[in-house]
């Protein structure tokens, strides 16, 4: 590939993953209102793939590159929190006929979570490292009790790890944000090896167009192997799986994205750092505030 063609920016990146985003809730949304838009939702479930790698792909280059990573993990730990009290709302408060938005997860649960492993991997210290397989249990049992409970067809409630408290894509978004950052680990040290042939050293080929494009085909594998992975669930454990595994193959259409990444951090002005925080709630309340006012017509 052309390095030329490394064009995209993480702002550009998350506006993508926004746009995805966004898309893959107003199919879910429309869907409830009017059962028979099945073509379109289908159609934004395809296009909502693309959000989930990349957002977690943000997350790691922004645990490794803030400034302030104590601040970055607390914005992430506030939107976690709030969620899971929505979640906890839609789970108990039954007269709301929110119940089944409860069984969804909590999308930053899962950023918060891969976040902090990310930070711990980062550490000198061996035990802190450990640390790090903290979330990837926590994302694995997520998956568990979620599986036990469609097992069951939910005539079986799992208390152990509460609902509030779950992840929204349990292992394969922490499967995902882990690669992410192997990979700089994997590209570090095949230019290492290639140093004793062309005479660069490492320090001197990071930053450039050929090291960035390495990090970026791997982390293209990366998406494929973990969207692979979860689509032969289907196979392996049919009753467990929860999740449309035939959509969620599209995911890997993002790591075509993620090719183009050219490492840089593009626009970022206060507010869109905040508003985009913001935009995952407010944008989910006014779709559904509209669609519901459509339906009434």
């Amino acid at each position: 590939m052309d390095n030329r063609l490394l064009k995209l920016s993480s702002f550009v990146l998350k506006i993508i993953a926004i746009i995805s985003m966004t898309f893959d809730h107003l199919g879910i949304i429309i869907y409830d209102f009017f059962p028979d838009s099945q073509v379109f939702y289908t159609i934004c479930r395809y296009i909502g793939r693309f959000a989930l790698p990349l957002f977690c792909f943000m997350i790691v280059e922004g645990v490794i590159h803030t400034k302030n990573i104590k601040k970055y993990l607390l914005r992430l730990g506030i939107m976690a929190v709030a969620i899971s009290i929505v979640l906890s709302i839609a789970q108990f408060a039954t007269g709301l006929g929110l119940y089944s938005l409860s069984f969804e997860g909590n999308i930053f649960m899962d950023l918060f979570f891969g976040a902090l492993m990310i930070y711990l991997l980062k550490q000198d210290k061996t035990s802190l490292k450990f640390l790090a397989l903290i979330p990837v249990a926590l994302s694995i049992l997520s998956f568990v009790a979620k599986g036990i409970e469609t097992a069951s067809y939910f005539t079986e409630n799992v208390y152990w790890y509460p609902r509030f408290l779950r992840m929204q894509y349990d292992w394969l978004s922490i499967f995902m944000m882990l690669g992410f950052y192997g990979a700089y680990f994997f590209a570090d040290l095949y230019f290492e090896h290639q140093s004793q042939f062309s005479g660069l050293q490492l320090d001197q080929v990071k930053g450039t167009n050929m090291y960035r494009l390495s990090v970026n085909i791997i982390s293209f594998a990366v998406v494929m192997i973990a969207n692979i992975i979860y689509y032969l669930f289907k196979y392996l454990l049919p009753s467990v799986v929860f999740w449309s595994v035939n959509t969620q193959i599209a995911g890997i259409a993002a790591g075509v994205i993620l090719l183009l990444y050219n490492g840089k951090r593009g626009y970022n002005a206060k507010w869109f750092q905040y508003g985009s925080y913001l935009y995952y709630p407010l944008h989910i309340v006014m779709l559904y505030g509209i669609i519901y006012l459509i339906s009434l017509i």
